[in-house]
């Protein structure tokens, strides 16, 4: 189980809990800084239907940070300013 912590482009923050993080790059090519979405599976949350969440990276502030179990950062993608 991961935490993932999803910020906005506007700064807001929102945490999730999911079994699994996967990144798609835009068009599957590798891109710097790591843009794309990022798609939650296994999500526990209550007012989304189904298992899946596709969070986007989006500037000026669009950022996800995926926590193992014991809270160390394992996965940083960050979206840079336009």
């Amino acid at each position: 189980m991961f935490t993932v912590l999803h910020r906005a482009p506007d700064g807001a923050e929102k945490l999730y809990e999911a079994e699994t993080v996967t990144r798609f790059p835009p068009r599957g090519e590798a891109s710097i800084p790591p843009l794309g979405e990022i798609r939650l599976g296994g999500v526990i949350l209550d007012d989304v239907p189904g298992s899946e969440i596709t969070l986007v990276l989006e500037p000026p502030f669009g950022a996800v940070f995926v926590m193992n179990r014991f809270g160390a950062t394992v996965a940083r993608h960050m979206a840079s300013p336009a």
